[in-house]
């Protein structure tokens, strides 16, 4: 199974992570199944991936999502094939001495600053998209046998041996050799020649390299490496590319191997290059070479927020685990929300009709779905019959539920459109059928009014909250509250008629008793901030007819829809 590992641009966690992963897959793996971790190329961009086995997949995943929470790691489908026309070449990268180790991730830490410069960043240069190239670095490790693992610690305190410690060459040659099987033998009698001489009195493979392998000594690393978790390893370099891209497919490859050069240290352990073959890879039947679980995680891990390659694949939104609590969207009231997306979890979730009620606030940039969102959940609404009324300021909303409008519902539609000036859908925000609810609907239409304009004041507010009352108490509109701040000749129809005594007696005493100069300045304030509404003839159009005002209360009450499309 080939599974994709993307990191979000801002991951702080680095091999340190990985390492301890690693240690886990090493540990639980005890049948040796192969894993191979890959660099390549899916869908024009770089990534990470691996594969494993099925019967090993979750050994293999748990401990890699566990130590990277935020990081997404999906099946993806690797069914895809080169072009017929297209031929590959492939390359196998071997570590020489492999008793040595690599440098190791604590190394290209700045522990001044807190920086870490992750030498993945050149793999990742090197293995970018090309529209006649397409590259992949798979690493296959295996845990390595115990024997082997012996024999790694007995090759290294032989080189601690006093024989070694006067012939420098002599003990290069045997570090190269005696795990290889080219020039073995002669590796082996020095090896056994070693053995008869002396241990040195005080060695450093007594004491222990610290946690950033600082001024630590050759047969330090080399036990460091031999004492952690090895794995049998293989680094295949492949490009494929038509059949007549050789020089630049063998140069390619080339670039690959060369960016492996930053992980090592020309007196430890160098990466060397074997011969280009044509042709697919087949399965390795040597034994590798081999790697710990520290060097493993240098070479292969989630790339950091330094890395800043092209084309590098990258999680758009950070995956989190939903509650295990959450409703289908199957109960009575509630609808779906959508599937959870979570590593490989897929399942429907919805939201209650309860949670509902108590606010719903969507938020998330451009695209990422939040109309689509309301659209299910509106529509959910309309198909179980329930009341729903949509006010959508842009439009698009709108058109599209009522495209979607089952055949059943049509009957219930009510759509209120802002932009039909011929067929203008009345709605008097001033009506108020129960006189009970006067006083409520003053105070919400100045305080809408207070919420639309900066330039605000008591008397403003005082005069306005008088005026609107009136109006709303006679059953009028807009027009009918321009005209009672205006014209002293429908005052003198409309004030004898309220029946509240205080408003009364403001129009009969107070604002009677204001000279021209100072009524024309109160009034004007009030004036500007209505007149707007009256002017533009879409609206009014539809705030100053004061029949057939759409009635919210009994829109909901009957299970209508109502679509007020605000565009």
């Amino acid at each position: 199974m080939l599974k994709s590992l993307v990191a979000p641009a801002t991951n702080e966690r680095g091999p340190r992570y990985m390492e301890k992963a690693l240690a886990a897959i090493h540990q639980a793996n005890h049948e040796r199944q192969p894993v191979s971790f890959f660099y390549g190329i899916h869908e024009g961009r770089v990534g990470l991936f691996l594969r494993s086995f099925q019967s090993a997949d979750e050994l293999v995943t748990n401990p890699i999502t566990a130590h990277y929470p935020n990081c997404s790691l999906v099946t993806i489908d690797d069914s895809g094939r080169c072009p017929p026309d297209w031929q590959t070449w492939t390359a196998d990268l071997e570590l020489v001495p492999e008793l040595f180790p690599i440098l190791r991730h604590a190394q290209f830490e700045d522990m001044l600053n807190h920086n870490f410069a992750d030498p993945t960043s050149g793999i990742l240069r090197a293995i970018k998209p090309d529209e006649n190239l397409t590259c992949r670095i798979e690493i296959i490790v295996t845990p390595a046998i115990p024997s082997r693992s012996h024999q790694a610690v007995k090759c290294v305190k032989r080189l601690d041996r006093e024989f070694f410690r006067h012939h420098h060459r002599l003990a290069r040659y045997y570090a190269r050799h005696i795990t290889r099987p080219h020039g073995w033998l002669l590796a082996w009698l020095l090896g056994l020649v070693a053995s008869t001489s002396a241990e040195p009195p005080r060695t450093p493979l007594d004491t222990s390299t610290s946690r950033v392998h600082e001024r630590e000594d050759d047969l330090q690393a080399a036990s460091d490496k031999i004492g952690g978790h090895l794995f049998e390893t293989h680094i295949r370099l492949s490009v494929s590319a038509p059949d007549d891209r050789y020089q630049e497919a063998s140069s390619r490859i080339r670039q690959m191997a060369g960016a492996f050069g930053a992980f090592t240290k020309s007196r430890l352990a160098t990466f060397r290059l074997g011969p280009i073959r044509r042709g697919q890879s087949r399965p390795s039947h040597s034994r590798g070479f081999l790697l710990s679980h520290e060097e493993l995680a240098t070479l292969w891990h989630p790339p950091t927020a330094t890395v800043l390659a092209e084309q590098m694949q990258k999680t758009e939104f950070t995956e989190l685990e939903a509650p295990s609590k959450f409703y289908s969207g199957r109960e009575e009231g509630s609808v779906i929300v959508g599937q959870i997306r979570f590593r490989d979890e897929r399942r429907i979730i919805g939201i209650s009709q309860e949670d509902r009620r108590r606010h719903l606030y969507i938020v998330g940039k451009t695209g990422m779905g939040k109309t689509t969102l309301l659209q299910n959940q509106i529509h959910a609404d309309i198909e179980a019959g329930r009341g729903v009324c949509l006010v959508d300021p842009h439009g698009d909303l709108a058109v599209s539920i009522l495209r979607l409008m089952p055949k059943h519902r049509t009957n219930d539609v009510i759509v209120f459109d802002a932009g039909d000036r011929e067929f203008a859908v009345s709605f008097n925000p001033l009506a108020c059928r129960d006189p009970a609810l006067i006083d409520q609907v003053t105070s919400g239409v100045v305080s809408a009014f207070k919420k639309l304009h900066d330039s605000w004041g008591p008397r403003l507010e005082d005069t306005l909250r008088n005026a609107v009352f009136a109006i709303v108490e006679q059953d009028g509109t807009m027009l009918e509250l321009m005209r009672l701040l205006a014209e002293r000749n429908f005052r003198d129809v409309i004030v004898p008629k309220i029946r509240d005594d205080v408003v009364r007696s403001f129009w009969m005493h107070e604002f009677a008793s204001w000279d021209d100069r100072y009524r024309t300045e109160a009034v004007a304030a009030i004036q500007n901030k209505i007149r707007p509404f009256l002017t533009n003839r879409t609206m009014r159009a539809i705030v100053s007819q004061p029949d057939r005002s759409l009635n919210l209360r009994e829109i909901m009450d009957q299970g209508k829809v109502l679509i007020v499309n605000l565009s």
